[in-house]
């Protein structure tokens, strides 16, 4: 029964050492998509067109006048901006092909941005992460702010958009 115990508490030390030795030095796609979030969030606070412009991919870059429209952004902004609620995700996804990930998604967001004139926006981004057909579009693709009613948090009285979303077709 002591043999067995022990092989049991040796397997699952094993176990555990060979899981954090996987997951080291592995960046997850939700860190990624936080640092996305506090990217935006700051440059949207500096009105700071840079940072935004850089995480696009170079389809939107080369058919939209982004620093325009990211200033445009900032406009459509009502006041300075003093708070936001959280960072989250609304979708991701991939898509797998003979063991090998041909294209990977995901939609940060920004949700509860508040500015000092009461105003209060979601911020969501479209992020393809990897797209093994064509990298022109690997990066953001869009930025979506919603202004949301304050009176209830799923109806939205507004919206900007700064790029275009691009579907991915195989």
């Amino acid at each position: 029964m002591k043999n067995l115990f022990k092989s049991a508490a040796l397997g699952m030390i094993a176990f555990i050492c060979f899981g954090v030795l996987v997951s080291c030095g592995t960046e997850t796609q939700e860190s990624k998509d936080r640092e996305y979030c506090e990217i935006v969030y700051n440059a949207l606070c500096d009105n700071s067109t840079q940072p935004i412009e850089s995480l696009f991919c170079e389809k939107t870059k080369q058919t939209h006048d982004l620093e325009d429209e990211i200033t445009q952004a900032f406009g459509f902004l009502n006041g300075k901006i003093v708070s936001y609620e959280r960072y989250s995700v609304s979708t991701n996804g991939e898509k797998v092909r003979n063991g090998k990930t041909i294209e990977s998604h995901s939609s940060p967001r920004i949700d509860g941005l508040k500015t000092d004139s009461g105003k209060i926006y979601d911020v969501v981004i479209n992020n393809r992460e990897v797209c093994l057909k064509d990298s022109s579009i690997v990066g953001f693709s869009q930025i979506t702010i919603l202004e949301i009613d304050p009176n209830d948090r799923y109806a939205k009285l507004n919206e900007f958009k700064i790029g275009e979303y691009i579907e991915f077709k195989e």
